[in-house]
């Protein structure tokens, strides 16, 4: 056991938080909701508008590092790393035109499917109140909470618009 108070002290509510959690928090993007379709394919489609062909695979590495949480930086990132220099502000509008749809499109975000069915949910909100902390924008996180008609089982959602992205824990 650490030795000194400090460390100890965030060592005991460690324990406790983990023995008696008063909520559980959940992540959208690939804990709640199947991306591959929606987000991922926009990253993939959105650096093809700029002549850079990125493969799944790439997408999947890119999105495991601990600063990949907004998917417009990441895809300005790996359009980047090929040479490609884009402004966040271009890349973000190219992003969101696929994602949200326009007037000849829809939006990929109609892909989007729950990975954890309802009746799952219910039974663990039964037990302690449900929370997400999501990187999406709020517009697109209570969308799908109404679309897939899981939004009644959260007692709270922060998203990027809240505070600092994580891995920070401040949300």
């Amino acid at each position: 056991c650490p030795g000194d108070d400090d460390a100890f002290a965030r060592l005991a509510h460690a324990l406790r938080a983990t023995l008696r959690p008063r909520a559980l928090l959940f992540d959208m993007d690939g804990v709640l909701v199947d991306v591959s379709g929606s987000y991922r394919r926009a990253i993939v489609e959105t650096a093809a508008s700029f002549g850079v062909v990125l493969g799944d695979d790439e997408v999947a590495r890119a999105k495991r590092e601990t600063d990949a949480n907004n998917d417009w930086v990441t895809t300005q990132r790996l359009m980047a790393a090929r040479g490609v220099d884009a402004s966040l502000e271009a890349v973000t509008e190219r992003f969101e035109a696929r994602v949200q749809g326009t007037d000849g499109a829809p939006g990929l975000w109609v892909e989007e499917r729950a990975i954890l069915a309802r009746p799952v949910l219910q039974r663990l909100a039964a037990r302690m109140p449900l929370g997400i902390v999501t990187g999406r924008p709020r517009g697109d996180a209570e969308r799908f909470l109404r679309h897939a008609g899981l939004a009644d089982l959260f007692a709270t959602v922060v998203c990027m618009e809240d505070g600092p992205c994580k891995p920070d824990p401040a949300p």
